[in-house]
């Protein structure tokens, strides 16, 4: 998991996209990388691995408890439940993104449209689409700093 927006109202899905843009660039070296690791250490052919990543923006409750014995993040709310009911529809590296994500980052990247299979997302019976995240569209630069005035109409 991870959480981007912290320092920000209204948070930063610019960030949360170019990261898991990144990500994915990056994974089939990740996935080498891994297998080395696997056949040395523990002398047994790789567990496969794939990204699969959800985006949603929204709110969230983040709580950082600094204790004598550990210390540790709490992030909760329906905005990380969901992002983890869209990881769970993704398939070998996908990103999927919420209908509402899509409306704020259409004009800067590919996004295809994926109907929900006939089970629901859980707890969201009312979704019945998402949209999977393709890449940045050619020629278009998000504003990474990102500032609500983007979005006006």
């Amino acid at each position: 998991m991870a959480y981007f927006g912290f320092d920000r109202l209204n948070g930063n899905p610019f960030s949360a996209i170019e990261a898991a843009l990144e990500f994915k660039r990056e994974f089939p070296a990740i996935k080498r990388l891994s297998a080395i690791y696997c056949k040395k250490h523990n002398r047994k052919v790789e567990t496969p691995i794939d990204l699969k990543c959800g985006i949603e923006n929204g709110p969230a409750f983040f709580h950082y408890f600094n204790r004598p014995t550990r210390n540790s993040v709490i992030v909760l709310g329906k905005t990380l439940n969901f992002a983890s009911r869209l990881e769970g529809l993704a398939k070998d590296d996908q990103i999927i993104v919420s209908k509402d994500l899509k409306a704020m980052i259409k004009k800067f990247y590919d996004l295809r449209k994926k109907n929900i299979p006939k089970k629901d997302i859980k707890s969201y019976k009312e979704v019945k689409f998402v949209y999977i995240l393709k890449g940045r569209r050619k020629g278009v630069r998000p504003n990474i700093d990102y500032s609500p005035e983007i979005f006006s109409t």
